[in-house]
């Protein structure tokens, strides 16, 4: 019956404007871990490398935000994709790579669990990957994922058409972020607090609490750690000026108002 379930709250997703799909996705992923009684789920997507060539983006999690940082600050994602598009089958990831899997056990309270990796291919060359992790299975581990494997993997496919429609849709439109909205993600991509782009700002730290709100809306993700990496597989940051510490409005708005 749980199988069942995956696939009816994947199909769901049909139902959602294309607006809505990130954030709807990142609830199926969640109401998913739940009903496989599972730790951790992440669904991990990258455009084709030819067409993006930022970083791989976590897209939706069950994990905190200050882990999905852990994460996305090594190599690991490149490591994890480069597994998946080896494969056309769901693996036992802790066999299939031991380097990979640690990570992931490691964030479990006994540190030690099991991994199941997903691989996701895309019509236009881009790919993922979904990967589920529990500390203690409901039932002998092999027998356990031999039974939902089959239906979790429909679901991922349903799941990343979902996400890669969206995506592309996306692209074709680009959300438009205001000067002050880039600035607060320049400087939370540096790894700055609201307070410490406040004071670089000079604005108040709810003001940028709101920006942040605003981009996270824009760019239909759930998290800054998110927002940070589609926009720099955007590209978002390649062309932007950095802001002036101190000066108000960023300096490409005050490059465009001396060539006016």
């Amino acid at each position: 019956m749980k199988e069942t379930k995956l696939i009816e709250i994947a199909d769901s997703l049909s139902d959602f404007p294309d607006d809505d799909i990130c954030l709807a996705c990142g609830g199926m992923i969640g109401h998913a871990r739940r009903l496989l009684q599972a730790d951790i789920l992440l669904c991990i997507v990258r455009k084709d490398c030819h067409e993006c060539h930022g970083e791989p983006m976590i897209l939706h999690s069950c994990l905190p935000e200050a882990r999905i940082d852990t994460l996305e600050n090594t190599d690991w994602l490149g490591k994890v994709l480069a597994l998946g598009t080896d494969t056309l089958l769901p693996v036992d990831l802790a066999v299939a790579s031991a380097e990979v899997a640690r990570p992931l056990l490691s964030m479990l309270p006994e540190k030690t669990g099991h991994a199941m990796l997903i691989p996701l291919h895309g019509p236009g060359g881009e790919y993922g990957v979904i990967i589920l992790v529990v500390q203690k299975p409901p039932r002998p581990w092999p027998l356990y994922m031999r039974s939902i494997a089959p239906e979790l993997h429909l679901f991922a496919m349903r799941l990343f058409d979902c996400i890669v429609r969206n995506m592309r849709a996306r692209q074709g439109n680009p959300a438009e972020l205001t000067g002050r909205e880039r600035e607060c993600l320049y400087w939370c991509a540096q790894g700055k607090s609201y307070w410490e782009t406040a004071v670089i700002l000079g604005i108040a730290e709810r003001t940028v609490n709101h920006h942040m709100k605003m981009v996270r809306d824009k760019l239909g993700v759930q998290t800054n750690a998110q927002a940070v990496s589609l926009a720099s597989a955007r590209g978002l940051f390649k062309s932007y000026m950095p802001p002036v510490p101190g000066k108000g409005g960023s300096a490409n708005d005050k490059k465009q108002q001396t060539n006016r």
